[in-house]
């Protein structure tokens, strides 16, 4: 199917002849036709399959252009509040008339609620406490027409649930258009949208999202085992275009920048540390290729699109797999292939056993005494590593009460109870993680 089957509006059309844009995706094949009919949706998609212009185009050919905020779209960072912000950007030198705010603009609380009045915006990107915020005081009207949950479980991993509950309370609009995305989506996840989505259709364009053919994994280990130094001698064997080297933690991403500046690599660092006029403009200079390395921590993991990424190096591994995902994600996007290297470090045999079981297969790279890279078998042994520790598992066992006497479907009632517990200390392992890397 082609874009000009679809009876799009002159000026969107035109925007995506001028970018090429003719085929659909399969996901904006599937979720485009639906959205058009004003239909609520959760899209589960993989990473760089479309799925921003799959709901920006319902959205921006159903635009009546009257002097309400018609669509709110709800983001998890400041950063992908921005890409977004720059696209909309895109579609307006073909309509003079769309006009939109992204809360993450450099302003005051007090000058963005003066701009919001004055160029009344149709669209408004913003994180959720700032979408909160802005309802609270009435500057966005209860009953706007669409609302957007783009990366809708880091959202909610975040610690967002309480603030969306309160968005979703606040807006008073019963046909309302609600639309939800995610490369990744997990049980916690939907059970938890189910609040929000009920009689929704589900779009989901994989059966796995470990799998992405249009990716290479790598684990590169050399023979002293320290991992900066191993990084240190990979990069000298690379010569990407654009790289993003991921680290688990705020301290360890500004480590790893110290020790890689005697390199001269054209690099630059973002974290929570840097402010967000810094952010603005760093991310304009990737933009225009002034900087061949990223090095950040998961902040830039989820939702960036960098078309130009060829290669993603994590330093390690995060601890919750579909972090990884993500990190692989920022390559191999649309019809593009990429490559991740995963620098080795001490205690990740676990995880990297835990993602092959989810066939992803690997290659392993070795620097040797000469620095020399040798392609190398590495077995990883299976280690039967528990979901939680044995101080939780004890906690299981004092917070569920077992009868003696032997009740019908006890089993079955004995494993929800200890589900329950498990998603409970998941949920806070989680936010305790957030805090670390953020801290």
């Amino acid at each position: 199917m082609n874009f000009s089957q679809l009876n799009l509006k002159k000026w969107i059309l035109d925007y995506l002849n001028k970018k090429h844009f003719v085929g659909l995706t399969n996901v904006q094949e599937n979720v485009i036709p639906h959205l058009l009919e004003r239909k609520s949706m959760i899209i589960v998609s993989k990473t760089g399959s479309g799925k921003t212009l799959s709901y920006l185009i319902p959205i921006l050919q159903n635009l009546s252009f009257d002097q309400k905020t018609e669509c709110l779209i709800v983001v998890p960072t400041k950063e992908l509040c921005l890409q977004i912000y720059q696209l909309l950007n895109e579609f307006k030198q073909y309509n003079n008339q769309l006009s939109f705010f992204s809360c993450a603009a450099d302003l005051s609380h007090e000058n963005q609620i003066l701009k919001i009045k004055r160029i009344k915006p149709k669209i408004i990107i913003g994180t959720p406490t700032k979408i909160q915020d802005l309802l609270k005081e009435k500057i966005i009207d209860k009953d706007i027409k669409s609302i957007i949950l783009d990366e809708a479980d880091t959202l909610f991993d975040y610690g967002f649930v309480h603030v969306i509950d309160d968005i979703f309370n606040m807006i008073d609009n019963d046909k309302l258009q609600k639309i939800a995305c995610s490369a990744t989506i997990h049980e916690s996840f939907s059970n938890k949208l189910k609040k929000y989505f009920k009689n929704t259709t589900v779009y989901s364009s994989t059966k796995s999202i470990w799998i992405n053919d249009q990716i290479i994994h790598n684990v590169v280990y050399s023979f002293n085992d320290n991992h900066i130094e191993t990084l240190k001698k990979f990069l000298s064997h690379i010569n990407p275009f654009f790289c993003i080297i991921f680290t688990n933690s705020l301290k360890e991403s500004e480590n790893i920048y110290q020790q890689l500046k005697p390199l001269k690599l054209k690099m630059t660092l973002v974290n929570k540390n840097t402010s967000p006029r810094k952010r603005k403009s760093i991310f304009q200079n990737i933009q225009k290729n002034q900087y061949q390395y990223l090095i950040t921590t998961d902040l830039f993991a989820r939702g960036i699109d960098l078309p130009f990424v060829d290669v993603v190096i994590s330093v390690g591994l995060p601890e919750d797999d579909t972090w990884y995902i993500h990190r692989s994600g920022r390559v191999g996007r649309v019809n593009n292939t990429g490559t991740s290297y995963v620098i080795y470090k001490k205690n990740i045999d676990f995880q990297l056993s835990r993602l092959t079981k989810k066939n992803i297969s690997w290659n392993y790279l070795y620097i040797d005494k000469d620095n020399k890279l040798k392609n190398k078998k590495k077995y990883i042994k299976q280690y039967q590593k528990p979901l939680i520790d044995s101080k939780n598992n004890s906690k299981i066992k004092c917070l569920i009460n077992i009868n003696k006497k032997i009740k019908p479907c006890y089993k079955k009632k004995l494993k929800e109870q200890i589900q329950k517990i498990k998603q409970k200390l998941k949920r806070q392992y989680i936010d305790k993680q957030y805090k670390k890397n953020n801290s």
